[in-house]
C-alpha cells in the first residue's frame, strides 16, 4: 500500500515537471503574439480613415459623371427641338416662297389645310374615274378586236352564219359598253350627289351651330347689358338715398344751428323790471 503511494507520488512530480517546458512555451508564445494582434489593429484602425476617403472620393466622382450626363442628355434634347423647329420654319418659307412665285414649283402638301385636304380628295376622285373608263375602255376594244378577227375569219372562209354571229356580238358589245359607261356616270352622279348631301348636311350644320351661337351671344349681351342697367339703377338708388340723407342733415344741422342762435339770442335779450319791484322803489 505504502508502495503504491509512493510511486503514484513519484508519477505525478514527473508529469508536472514534463508539462512545465510545454506550458512555459505556450506562455512565451502568447507574449510574442499579443503585441502583433496589436499591431494589426493600429494598422486597421489607421487604413480606416483612407478607406472612407477613397470611398468618398469615388461617391463624389460618380456624382459628377451622373451630372454631366444629365446635362449632356438636356443639351441633346434641346438641339433636337432647335433642329425641329428650324426645319419647320424653313418648310414653310419654302411654303411661302412657292406660293409666292405663282405655283413655279409645286407647294409641300399640308394635310391639315382644308383647301389641300379638298383638292387631295378631287384629285384622288378624279383618278378613280378615269382609273374605271380606262379600265372599261380597255375592255371594250379588246372584245372589239376579237369580233373584227372573226368578221375577217368569216368573210376568208365565207361563212355567212359566222359573220352574221360577229354582226350579233358587235351589237351586243357596244350595247354593253353603253350600258357601262352609263353605270359609271351614274355611279359619278351618285357619289357627287352624296358629296352635295353631305356638303349641304355639314353647312346645315355650320349654320345652326353660328344660329346658335348667336343666340347665345346675343343672350349673353342681353344679360350684361340688364347686369350693367341693374348696376346703374343700383347705383342711381344709392345716390339718391345718400343725396337725400344729405339733405336731411343739412337740414338737421340748420335747425340745431337756428335753435343755438335762438337760445344765444334769448340769453343776450335784457330782462324787464318788475311792476312791484319800481313800487316798492318809488
Amino acid at each position: 500500500m505504502r508502495l503504491t503511494t509512493v510511486a503514484l507520488a513519484v508519477a505525478s512530480a514527473l508529469a508536472s515537471f514534463a508539462l512545465a517546458p510545454a506550458m512555459a512555451a505556450a506562455q512565451d508564445n502568447s507574449a510574442t503574439r499579443s503585441p502583433e494582434a496589436g499591431t494589426s489593429a493600429a494598422l486597421e484602425q489607421d487604413n480606416s480613415g483612407p478607406k472612407k476617403d477613397q470611398k468618398e472620393a469615388k461617391k463624389t466622382k460618380g456624382d459628377a459623371a451622373a451630372d454631366d450626363k444629365r446635362m449632356d442628355r438636356e443639351k441633346k434634347r434641346g438641339n433636337q427641338a432647335k433642329g425641329k423647329a428650324d426645319r419647320e420654319k424653313t418648310n414653310g418659307e419654302k411654303r411661302d416662297n412657292d406660293v409666292k412665285r405663282g405655283g413655279a414649283k409645286k407647294a409641300k402638301y399640308d394635310p391639315t389645310n382644308a383647301k389641300d385636304k379638298k383638292k387631295s380628295d378631287a384629285e384622288k376622285r378624279t383618278r378613280k374615274v378615269s382609273k374605271l373608263m380606262a379600265k372599261e375602255r380597255k375592255k371594250h376594244l379588246q372584245r372589239i378586236a376579237k369580233i373584227d378577227r372573226l368578221t375577217v375569219v368569216a368573210k376568208e372562209a365565207g361563212d355567212q352564219d359566222m359573220a352574221l354571229r360577229a354582226s350579233k356580238l358587235r351589237a351586243r358589245e357596244l350595247a354593253r359598253h353603253e350600258a357601262a359607261q352609263v353605270r359609271v356616270r351614274a355611279r359619278i352622279e351618285k357619289a357627287k350627289a352624296k358629296r352635295r348631301e353631305k356638303s349641304a348636311e355639314k353647312n346645315d350644320k355650320k349654320k345652326a351651330a353660328a344660329a346658335e351661337q348667336n343666340n347665345r351671344n346675343a343672350a349673353a349681351k342681353k344679360k350684361a347689358a340688364q347686369a350693367e342697367q341693374n348696376d346703374r339703377n343700383t347705383a342711381a338708388k344709392k345716390n339718391a338715398a345718400q343725396a337725400e340723407q344729405n339733405d336731411r342733415n343739412a337740414a338737421a344741422k340748420k335747425k340745431a344751428a337756428q335753435a343755438e342762435q335762438n337760445n344765444v339770442k334769448s340769453n343776450n335779450k335784457p330782462t324787464k323790471p318788475n311792476a312791484d319791484s319800481n313800487r316798492k322803489g318809488n
